[in-house]
């Protein structure tokens, strides 16, 4: 199903040579079975991840559903701790809020005078349409005056991109792809996500092309003001 992956459940990145975990997702089996935030992996299966890169810190971690995996973890200046996880299916949310309240639980309004909602989406995926949707059921009552849209990382496929384009967009063009075989025209339906409530979106140089081809769209149709720096490179979107 969308955006569910088999494994451990979180996301990575190194810090002074040691995998450091970003994010631990709620529901995930790492979660469920006490990795946190900011956890540094000493240890996958009694083998120190000292000197390892990223993507053999990444291929060791993956496991056919059922797997176990043995972890040594340590936070801070607390002591190390070994855990045993068995890797499952765990669902990655693509949009956040302003702040994690609970686990897996966002506010979305912004602290100020006004009924503002911001929304980040980390990337573009299969479920991101899904969770708008509840996102905007849930804040329907609210009255907003506004929504701030932040796209500055991140990017999606073609497909994701357009569905959640088609949301966003009452009937007519999104946008034209051209290439060096064909040119192709892709066209909304009528949009319902917080339909006529004022938009801004962000971008900056990290957004990738589907966020970029979505921004263009918004403002093309004068549905979103854009706000920020042009993204770098070439606008290819697949």
């Amino acid at each position: 199903q969308a955006n569910q992956y088999v494994g451990v459940g979180i996301a990575l990145t190194m810090e002074d040579g040691i995998p450091l975990i970003t994010k631990s997702f709620y529901h995930g089996p790492g979660y469920k079975g006490g990795v946190r935030d900011n956890d540094s992996i000493l240890e996958i299966d009694g083998l120190s991840t000292k000197g390892k890169t990223l993507g053999v810190v990444v291929e060791e971690l993956r496991g056919e559903r059922g797997t176990e995996v043995e972890l040594v973890l340590k936070n801070g200046g607390d002591k190390a701790r070994k855990l045993n996880i068995t890797r499952d299916v765990t669902f990655i949310p693509t949009v956040e809020g302003t702040a994690e309240v609970e686990p897996g639980r966002w506010r979305y309004l912004l602290e100020t005078q006004g009924q503002i909602a911001y929304l980040r989406v980390v990337r573009i995926g299969p479920s991101t349409v899904r969770e708008l949707k509840e996102i905007n059921a849930e804040l329907m009552d609210r009255e907003l005056e506004g929504l701030v849209l932040d796209m500055r990382s991140g990017g999606g496929t073609l497909h994701d991109t357009l569905m959640l384009a088609d949301q966003f967009l009452s009937e007519g063009p999104i946008g034209q792809l051209i290439s060096r075989d064909t040119s192709d025209m892709h066209k909304s339906r009528s949009g319902t996500l917080f339909s006529e409530i004022p938009m801004a979106v962000l971008v900056d140089a990290r957004s990738g092309a589907g966020n970029s081809y979505l921004a263009a769209a918004l403002q093309d149709r004068k549905r979103a003001v854009v706000v920020g720096t042009r993204p770098q490179g070439p606008m290819l979107v697949k």
